[in-house]
């Protein structure tokens, strides 16, 4: 069931531009067959984001923001197609908060369901070195 909670107008944006861009940046990865928007999938983007942005500095370097924004997008839209979560977003209205929820897209399950900041998903990932974490993650997200 969705729930009526209003879109800001960057996430919006955001969404729009992910979607749009997906084609393009799932052929960029060079796996674009296995990116298929399955839970499965997301071992293919695990190893691809590790490959690409194999540190905490490399995931938050902007020479890879477009790659790291279109893994965040493609590793919510998981959660969303088949967790039944939504997209949303508090934008950074101080542009000091460290709240990590504010200032970045999130997904939630509507109720008392479940979060996850895709961005932090995928620096576990890659800080953790094993592989599956990003599948283990989404089993527990339900």
């Amino acid at each position: 069931m969705q729930d009526a909670a209003p879109i800001d107008a960057w996430l919006t944006h955001w969404l729009t531009a992910r979607e749009q861009g997906f084609p393009e940046w799932s052929a960029a990865t060079g796996r674009a067959a296995d990116l298929d928007f399955s839970p499965e999938s997301l071992l293919a983007l695990e190893q691809v984001v590790r490959h690409r942005t194999p540190t905490k500095q490399a995931l938050h370097d902007p020479a890879h923001a477009d790659f790291v924004q279109g893994a965040i997008w493609y590793l919510g839209e998981v959660a969303c197609r088949h967790r039944y979560a939504q997209w949303r977003y508090h934008p950074d209205l101080t542009g000091r908060s460290k709240n990590p929820y504010v200032g970045r897209p999130f997904v939630q399950q509507d109720g008392d369901g479940n979060d996850a900041i895709p961005l932090l998903e995928l620096q576990a990932a890659v800080l953790s070195g094993e592989s599956g974490v990003l599948v283990e993650r989404f089993e527990v997200f339900d």
